[in-house]
């Protein structure tokens, strides 16, 4: 038989796992692997963080990998050295759930949204709260820092997006156009484009400065969990009830793939800093890795018995982290392919 054939065989653990998937197809008479073998094996985790009560619902880190900030519903923010994986603060202020935070790219802000109803500002190396924000009467789902952190997006139950000059703490305007709440919103990394994602099934792109929608897209899997750029800012992925992950092409808004390999409902995306892979996280408790160009699904890793709600690459790329619905945040190595 001409070319060769990669075989793959069953982990040798003590461990009850699945076998190796081979897909093996046939073309000009030979024998090919089509497809990537999926990784089940959990020997790729790191670390595991247990200091939080109840569910872990959103991690970040800092633009320089130095801090990894994470909450959920203990209403506290733990921050954390993700080289050495030890608790360097706990904030506390918020009087519920932690649903959302993120990172400012250069002041050491970190921006919180809670079901308390605000959107709170602290100091990461100190600390501390220097700002409230009180956003409505409904809970608010999630923020995202412009690139240059000179403004904050927030948005939540109440189907509206917020923004706010981070530097004189005023509310700069807001953004109506979702009919449900809003699980998920997201700046592209140039900066020119934020997105919404809404329980109503519409994806919304603004024009932020001016203050109003220029697309629309109506998604058939109905609510939306999460949204993610490509680094480059041409792609934009969704996570969502029905149709798994879907991508759209930023510069024609048409569709440019959709994944899904028959189970779990995806609850989180991230595409790495290099652009090569995108990670998805699921509601049966497994950690997905995808091409990023083709939309090959690569590894499949099982990391929690409950939902992965949230997960990021670092910064360098090398790791991922995850939230788990269990109240653990994980660290996982990212393979090299």
């Amino acid at each position: 038989m001409n070319g060769r054939m990669r075989i793959l065989v069953e982990n040798e653990t003590k461990r009850a796992l699945p076998r190796y998937v081979l897909a093996l197809g046939l073309a000009g008479g030979t024998l090919l692997a089509i497809a990537a073998w999926l990784w089940f094996t959990r020997g790729n985790e790191l670390a595991a963080l247990r200091s939080h009560r109840g569910m872990v619902r959103a991690l970040a880190f800092s633009p320089d990998g130095a801090l990894m900030a994470t909450a959920g519903e203990d209403r506290r923010i733990r921050m954390w050295d993700p080289t050495t994986y030890r608790l360097r603060l706990t904030l506390d202020g918020h009087a519920d759930t932690v649903n959302s935070v993120a990172f400012s790219a250069n002041d050491g802000l970190v921006a919180s949204a809670s079901s308390d109803h605000t959107v709170r500002l602290w100091d990461s190396s100190a600390g501390h709260e220097v700002a409230v924000f009180v956003a409505g009467a409904k809970p608010m789902m999630s923020v995202a820092f412009t690139p240059d952190g000179s403004v904050l997006a927030a948005a939540g139950a109440d189907g509206k997006v917020q923004l706010w000059q981070v530097a004189g703490r005023q509310k700069l305007r807001v953004l109506s156009g979702h009919t449900k709440g809003i699980r998920a919103v997201a700046f592209a990394p140039d900066g020119r484009t934020l997105v919404s994602g809404g329980e109503d099934g519409n994806i919304i792109f603004w024009d932020w400065k001016g203050g109003k929608s220029v697309a629309r897209l109506r998604v058939a899997g109905g609510r939306i969990y999460a949204l993610a750029f490509t680094p480059d800012s041409g792609t934009l992925a969704a996570a969502m009830t029905g149709a798994g992950i879907q991508w759209w092409a930023l510069n024609t808004l048409q569709e440019r793939l959709r994944l899904s390999d028959g189970a779990g409902l995806a609850m989180s995306v991230a595409f790495s800093p290099d652009g090569r892979y995108m990670a998805s996280g699921h509601e049966d408790g497994k950690l997905k890795l995808w091409d990023a160009g083709d939309g090959r699904l690569l590894h499949v890793t099982p990391c929690y018995s409950r939902s992965i709600i949230g997960l990021r690459f670092t910064p360098d790329g090398g790791r991922i982290a995850t939230a788990g619905a269990d109240g653990t945040v994980k660290f996982w190595a990212v393979p090299s392919l």
